[in-house]
């Protein structure tokens, strides 16, 4: 049997409060948003969100990594998102499509980066994500006449920022957010960016 090891999560109530509030924050957000409206990019934003919010629920009791530092990177970044998608120019975007697209929570396709980082948090590895912030901005050039890139760019921007303070959740953190860029510009969720 494998071991559930213990979080911050399970054994700090003010902690998990602290996540609690921050979850509940960015789906309230999405339901919130006008009935008629596409929720398909909404649920997306959700999706990378909630795949944040489940890091900082996954911290280890007994971690180098200050959970507090991970919380406060995931609620910044989610707070900025939630701020992007209630913009009032992403409005033709949400009328789009006849049916509402839905997207998991990633936690699985990075809990081995993640260990790594809470394992050793001092081993920044902010080199190889910069190299992945100058693709993926040719990727958005390369797009620009096709979709509409706004939410892209605005999401790129924000994982560039993280990756200049060269702190070791920041890149991770950086990491993820170019991926879900990367899927808005080539992956299924690009036909509702279309021009």
């Amino acid at each position: 049997a494998v071991l559930k090891v213990a979080t911050v999560y399970d054994e700090n109530p003010k902690y998990r409060d602290a996540v609690n509030e921050i979850e509940a924050r960015v789906i309230k957000a999405i339901s919130t948003l006008p009935g008629e409206w596409d929720r398909t990019i909404p649920n997306f934003i959700k999706s990378l969100c909630l795949t944040l919010i489940e890091f900082a629920k996954r911290v280890p009791a007994k971690s180098k990594l200050s959970a507090w530092d991970v919380l406060n990177s995931v609620k910044s970044v989610c707070e900025l998102l939630i701020g992007e998608i209630k913009k009032s120019e992403y409005k033709p975007l949400y009328v789009k499509g006849t049916s509402t697209m839905d997207f998991d929570v990633k936690f699985s396709k990075y809990s081995n980066d993640f260990e790594s980082v809470v394992k050793n948090p001092d081993e920044i590895k902010c080199k190889i994500v910069e190299d992945k912030v100058k693709r993926i901005d040719g990727l958005i050039t390369s797009k620009m006449s096709e979709i509409d890139i706004t939410l892209p760019a605005n999401t790129w921007k924000i994982a560039k920022n993280l990756v200049k303070s060269n702190k070791a959740i920041d890149c991770f953190i950086a990491n993820v957010l170019l991926d879900y860029v990367e899927e808005m510009l080539t992956g299924e969720i690009s036909t509702r960016l279309k021009r």
